[in-house]
């Protein structure tokens, strides 16, 4: 079980201590809204919990404008059921399904993504990738569900969202910060994720 954590976790580790602009480590919902942290917390299994992160990670890339989607579908409690729903439902229909309940049922949650700036909303996709990694790790390490295929979505949503991540314009020096972390912790979990997958057998007999 630590080779994964060698490939990942601990790589991660090693980066965020040299990140100037990370997001913090001991506030970890500072970047997500209220029914984002609700939903994260409702899908308990590691299965659905990454396709949650995901889908918080692209819909910051659509409200930045780098990713195609709704405007105003980013903004709302629906906002999974533009372009990066889509993303996800390609990913996993079984856990798009899952995400749309999950919605419906934080309507009485805050989920306004106009109080954060362009650069918290590429804090936001940090930290949505920062926490992939490490429930992905701690799932692996725990024996607590399959982590094949969220560590496949984890590769192919970095390996989508990389390039929308580089057409980004900073307009200050907060933004060309916010967005070297991003992109650095997109790479990682996409080297991390590819090495992982030839760790880590389909069948996942331990």
């Amino acid at each position: 079980m630590q080779p994964m954590r060698k490939r990942l976790l601990t790589t991660a580790a090693v980066l965020l201590a040299g990140l100037a602009g990370a997001a913090p480590g001991d506030a970890a919902d500072d970047y997500f809204t209220d029914a984002e942290i609700e939903r994260i917390r409702d899908a308990q299994r590691i299965e659905r919990r990454i396709p949650v992160f995901l889908e918080i990670a692209g819909v910051r890339l659509v409200r930045l404008g780098i990713m195609e989607g709704d405007a105003e579908v980013a903004d709302s409690r629906e906002e999974g059921n533009g372009l990066t729903r889509t993303i996800i439902r390609l990913l996993d229909p079984e856990a798009a399904d899952e995400l749309d309940e999950l919605a419906r049922q934080q309507d009485e949650f805050s989920n306004d993504l106009s109080v954060f700036t362009r650069a918290d909303l590429l804090r936001g996709y940090f930290q949505a990738l920062d926490e992939a990694i490490d429930n992905i790790d701690d799932a692996y390490e725990r024996g607590r569900g399959n982590v094949r295929r969220p560590l496949e979505d984890l590769l192919e949503f970095t390996e989508d969202t990389i390039p929308n991540l580089r057409e980004f314009s900073p307009g200050n020096r907060d933004e060309e910060v916010a967005l070297e972390d991003a992109l650095e912790i997109a790479e990682l979990a996409r080297d991390g994720a590819s090495e992982a997958l030839e760790v880590v057998p389909r069948t996942e007999e331990r």
